[in-house]
């Protein structure tokens, strides 16, 4: 089951304009709920975080990126990212990102098209696939040293 988020620093956003066929859902207030999608042919969610459970999750957020075994600057430019923050969506799917890369794929045009980041893997990344911070910069850095030596 892939499980990612998206954090994008507007109020409001439309799938539909970065993924086709993207059905938006309202809630009794007739904000945005969530958004469906088939990717790859699968269905997938975006589950929309209510604002005000928005705020207190980015604060939570930011304090766990606190508490990383991370470069200082590193854990400053995560967190300025978070204090951008306004809208976090979260990806719910029954494929693993290895199985339907539509929804790896899908996570960086969403992020990239709104100016946001992604978090997945316990690791924040940019839209260009950078990692700022988590497991998967350390992987990388690790492959990059295990190969660059020889």
């Amino acid at each position: 089951m892939a499980n990612a988020a998206i954090y994008l620093p507007y109020d409001e956003i439309d799938l539909a304009h970065v993924l086709a066929g993207s059905v938006a859902t309202r809630d009794a207030g007739g904000r945005v709920a969530r958004f469906d999608v088939t990717l790859g042919g699968q269905p997938a969610r975006f589950n929309v975080m209510p604002p005000v459970e928005a705020q207190r999750h980015l604060g939570g957020f930011a304090r766990w990126v606190g508490t990383l075994d991370e470069p200082d600057d590193r854990k400053a430019d995560a967190r300025l990212l978070i204090s951008g923050a306004k809208t976090v969506l979260g990806l719910v799917a029954d494929d693993e990102f290895e199985d339907n890369p539509a929804l790896w794929q899908a996570l960086f045009q969403v992020a990239d098209k709104w100016d946001g980041f992604v978090f997945v893997y316990d690791s924040v990344m940019l839209p260009n696939g950078g990692v700022v911070v988590g497991p998967l910069r350390q992987d990388t850095e690790k492959g990059a040293t295990a190969s660059g030596g020889a």
